[in-house]
């Protein structure tokens, strides 16, 4: 940034004077002071760089762990796709400003402080044109700034709606197809696209009005700036390689300040991005995590659901009201119940996903809020009706909650759950790569799966959210005679309207309208 100032001796020593030997030097300072910036820009620039996205990896994977303790709550009306727009467009769009944006403000900022400086030295008066038009230039930014925010704020919105479209449109080929609605599904999303294309072009005209106007500013008082110096050399008040130097000077200054005033709107757009980043960080916890966790015992006791009571919200009505539940050491808890009666509910208050409103929960004698997460939920296991599956191999999927579990015990796990016949008639067995979210099997196979997945775990109490749901009676029969013994050993709540492990319960409730019923009503 210094090297202009070796003009005025070049133009008025080594020129105007006919000193070649001191042409020669100062040209070779000049190429190593340019040749010495830019190894020092590339060196800052890299270090830089990776700061940024270090910092911002940070970012994405606090938001990440964020998602992981939210409540079921939130998921129950969030978009998938506005979730994701969230966690990877929006914080690649604070990666892009943090890694770009701000390295080229910081230069910037650092460019108009040396120009200022050297101007301040070389030519006071040349200072005056941009100061006269400074003012300007930022009352039009001013008076649209917040229409940048508001418009790259709508524009963000308008592409998580796309990408929440296309997500559910995927989900839902099979439905679509079958349904005949290919067309309206593609209206459907030719709409989203619609708004997202009208909503970018309502920012770049904003941007480009609130960048234009300040740039026309800045360089109608540039060439201001070159006039009144020519007229400051013809006159004799300041000499050629002066203005020379001033003249470079005044392309350090300018250019910083267009710089300054298209990253400013920059800063601007990507304040919508951190909105909606910082949205999700400031989401409250699902549960928190206990200040001073007391240890479970190694064989807590009966676990006790005392006068619990909980609703998704302010006047709802309870999904569950005063509910008492005890669930003794190696027994099997059989509940009944119809949809909606809130029994998954229940099992999410048993692994600790919620907090009840009102009542106690206690594994033993401690409160389980008192007790650390990773050692509640390290002892417990829930299958649920519709279960997921990893794009992996049967076994990886086995393998999920216990990474560690040699091939004998996965065997074992895929035995009890009868999956061994079915294993048996793949070429690869174990090793068969189930396709995403395990589409490739039937429904009643993903459920086998996790059963087997929850069995490898070894947990102390396990929930089973109408795990047999979509077998057949014979498969479902075998299954009851090889898991109902395991079972017994633990402290087992299964969720059931099927007759193969009703037969085995030690105790039967029936839930409905929020309330436990001790017997099931008469059929």
């Amino acid at each position: 940034m210094l090297w202009p100032l070796l003009l005025r001796p070049i133009l008025d020593t080594a020129l105007l004077g006919g000193d070649f030997r001191l042409l020669v030097w100062l040209s070779l300072a000049m190429v190593g002071m340019q040749v010495g910036g830019l190894v020092l820009t590339s060196v800052a620039g890299y270090r830089y760089v990776r700061l940024s996205a270090e910092a911002l990896f940070d970012l994405r994977l606090a938001v990440y762990r964020r998602l992981q303790r939210l409540s079921p709550r939130f998921f129950a009306t969030a978009r998938t796709g506005d979730v994701l727009s969230r966690l990877n467009s929006d914080v690649s769009e604070l990666q892009r400003t943090a890694g770009d944006l701000l390295l080229s403000l910081l230069s910037n900022l650092l460019g108009l402080v040396v120009a200022v400086v050297a101007l301040t030295y070389l030519a006071p008066p040349l200072l005056i044109p941009p100061l006269l038009a400074l003012p300007f230039a930022g009352f039009a930014l001013k008076r649209l700034r917040e229409r940048v925010t508001d418009q790259n704020r709508d524009l963000r919105a308008a592409g998580a709606s796309v990408g929440s479209a296309l997500i559910e449109s995927v989900l839902g080929m099979r439905q679509t197809v079958a349904f005949r609605q290919e067309e309206r599904e593609a209206g459907r999303f030719r709409h989203e696209n619609d708004r997202f294309i009208a909503a970018l072009l309502r920012a770049r005209r904003t941007t480009y009005v609130a960048s234009g106007i300040p740039a026309s500013l800045v360089a109608a008082a540039g060439a201001a700036a070159f006039l009144y110096g020519g007229y400051l050399t013809i006159d004799g008040q300041i000499t050629l390689g002066t203005l020379g130097a001033a003249t470079m000077y005044q392309g350090r200054l300018f250019g910083p300040v267009q710089g300054l005033l298209g990253q400013y709107l920059g800063l601007r757009a990507a304040r919508a991005s951190f909105e909606r980043v910082f949205f999700l960080l400031d989401q409250p916890l699902g549960v928190a995590e206990a200040k001073q966790p007391v240890a479970l015992a190694a064989t807590p006791g009966a676990f006790v659901l005392d006068r619990v009571s909980l609703s998704y919200g302010r006047g709802d009505r309870p999904v569950l009201d005063g509910v008492s539940l005890t669930l003794p050491v190696e027994s099997v808890t059989v509940l009944t119940g119809p949809t909606g009666a809130g029994k998954s509910t229940l099992a999410d208050l048993i692994l600790r996903r919620l907090d009840p409103d009102q009542g106690v929960i206690r594994w033993g004698s401690p409160d389980i809020r008192e007790a650390a997460l990773a050692d509640l939920r390290g002892r417990m296991a829930v299958v649920e009706q519709d279960p997921f599956l990893w794009n992996a191999s049967i076994a990886e999927n086995i393998r999920y909650g216990k990474p560690d579990a040699t091939p004998s015990e996965v065997r074992e796990a895929a035995r009890l759950a009868v999956l061994d016949p079915f294993v048996a008639l793949l070429p690869e067995g174990l090793e068969t790569v189930v396709g995403e979210r395990g589409l490739t099997l039937s429904a009643g196979q993903r459920q086998r799966i996790a059963i087997a997945r929850a069995v490898l775990t070894d947990p102390q109490l396990i929930v089973l959210d109408e795990p047999t749901s979509a077998l057949d009676d014979r498969t479902e029969a075998l299954l009851a005679e090889r898991l109902t013994p395991w079972l017994r050993n633990r402290q087992t709540l299964l969720m059931t309207h099927r007759p193969a492990f009703g037969e085995a319960a030690d105790q039967r409730f029936h839930l409905k309208d929020g309330r436990l019923h001790s017997k099931p009503p008469p059929r």
